[in-house]
């Protein structure tokens, strides 16, 4: 079945001063009541159809597209406010957590335990939060092989699923990625994805995202251009090379991090 994931990173009370890829609490609720009010029953599958265990976290929209929850990075809002709000509406979501935010005062070990007690799933966001395309084959394996080891020290199970950070991958990583032993790699690019996919598409959920171009996204329309959107950029990485585009995006969107 087709699968559109979403990516949200941090849940922020005031609707003041919102990083590019913050969404306010009350934008949450509004986007997590939606989702439910298309049908969403108690129970929910997960990623991969065959699966029926407490890793069901993927809310079904309508007959042809199923829509996923996911977080990136390791805040603290997680395993409060977004936590409840999902607790409310029975709806679950992968977190993926990168080691060097539990280390900087982000996510707590505690409270990643909280999130797993409460059916949510735990994935891996590396150790460091670096570009992984330049990295050796030494050093992939110590990135998503320790994150792993380290989140299953935690929450004492299996961690399953890799997000990539940053959003840069190739076949390396995906290979090795394989090799550790996680079932899908979660990427930035923007897409459409069967649910049965190693690698899978999601789309980035901003701040002060319309209710409108929210309900356009969760049913499928308007990917495509976004998409091609994101091709543009990336054609622009590879021109400019990704250090010196990310300098012009940071001068353009000081907030975009």
């Amino acid at each position: 079945m087709n699968t559109l994931v979403l990516i949200y990173h941090n849940v922020v009370e005031s609707n003041n001063d919102l990083h590019l890829y913050d969404v306010s609490l009350d934008d949450f609720r509004r986007q997590v009541a939606l989702l439910k009010n298309k049908g969403v029953g108690d129970r929910m599958k997960g990623i991969e159809e065959k699966e029926h265990n407490n890793h069901d976290a993927l809310p079904i929209a309508h007959d042809s597209l199923r829509v996923a929850i996911t977080f990136d990075d390791g805040y603290r809002s997680w395993a409060n406010n977004v936590l409840d709000i999902l607790n409310e509406t029975g709806l679950k979501a992968y977190f993926f957590i990168c080691i060097e935010f539990i280390k900087n005062g982000g996510i707590s070990e505690g409270d990643i335990v909280k999130l797993k007690n409460n059916g949510m799933v735990i994935g891996s966001h590396s150790l460091t939060h670096r570009f992984l395309h330049t990295a050796s084959n030494e050093k992939l394996f110590y990135e998503l092989g320790e994150s792993k080891r380290v989140l299953e020290g935690i929450i004492q199970e299996k961690v399953e699923h890799f997000s990539v950070p940053r959003g840069v991958y190739n076949r390396r990583i995906l290979k090795i990625a394989k090799d550790i032993g996680y079932k899908h790699v979660f990427t930035s690019d923007i897409g459409i994805s069967k649910s049965d996919d190693f690698v899978l598409k999601r789309i980035p959920i901003k701040r002060n995202i319309s209710v409108d171009d929210f309900k356009n996204i969760v049913e499928g329309r308007g990917i495509g251009k976004m998409a091609c959107s994101q091709r543009l950029k990336d054609f622009a990485k590879g021109i400019l090379g990704i250090d010196v585009y990310n300098w012009i995006r940071s001068m353009l969107l000081p907030r975009a991090e």
